[in-house]
């Protein structure tokens, strides 16, 4: 195993649940032997993929899956989305090693990024984009089987069409994120009761 310098990692946040190095943030668990020794092109640091899907409220968690290739699966397999592993069952992944166990809510801080409300907006973005594309491509059908006298009322119908569906797709995505924030202040409430009763064992 590597040797690191203690001094060198600095324990970050309220709850002391991140550690800064080499000016990037680690959740708590990532072993510091990892982050001082990424392969060159991976890491938070190198690689926009790893910043970006492989940390979660604002601390790097795991590399991305390209760059979990290039560890021959050690690391785990990789996140391939906000908070998702490319295969959860891998031997090796976070889930199963280092982030076993571990609460979405006690990893980083929303304070600098709200993780959660980046990953469903990411869900919301990839569900507008396939309706688009199945409506272009229904489009794409009518124009094949259209006579030429009939185009323009076609092309109306169709915008017609497209407003409609994405107005429904606005309501419904405003259903969903009053949905998702109750959601979210349940799990807030169990995890708060969590930790009193973590300090009420503590105290005993």
């Amino acid at each position: 195993m590597a040797q690191y310098n203690t001094n060198d990692f600095v324990i970050c946040g309220e709850r002391h649940n991140y550690y800064s190095y080499d000016g990037e943030l680690y959740t708590d668990t990532f072993p510091y032997d990892w982050a001082e020794n990424h392969i060159p092109n991976t890491g938070p640091k190198d690689c926009a993929n790893c910043a970006e899907y492989g940390s979660w409220n604002g601390v790097f968690v795991g590399y991305c899956p390209n760059c979990a290739l290039d560890y021959d699966g050690k690391r785990g397999s990789g996140f391939s989305s906000y908070g998702e592993e490319q295969d959860k069952s891998h031997e090796l992944s976070a889930n199963n090693t280092y982030m076993a166990g571990v609460w979405w809510l006690d990893i980083g801080d929303t304070d600098l990024v709200d993780s959660v409300k980046l990953y469903r907006k990411h869900q919301r973005d990839d569900e507008y984009h396939l309706m688009m594309r199945e409506l272009i491509e229904l489009e794409k059908d009518e124009d094949k089987h259209c006579l030429p006298e009939d185009r323009y009322q076609m092309h109306c119908r169709q915008e017609d069409r497209r407003i409609t569906a994405e107005d429904a797709f606005i309501e419904n995505r405003d259903i969903y994120t009053a949905r998702d924030d109750a959601i979210d202040l349940q799990e807030k409430i169990r995890w708060l009761n969590v930790q009193a009763n973590k300090r009420l064992t503590q105290e005993k």
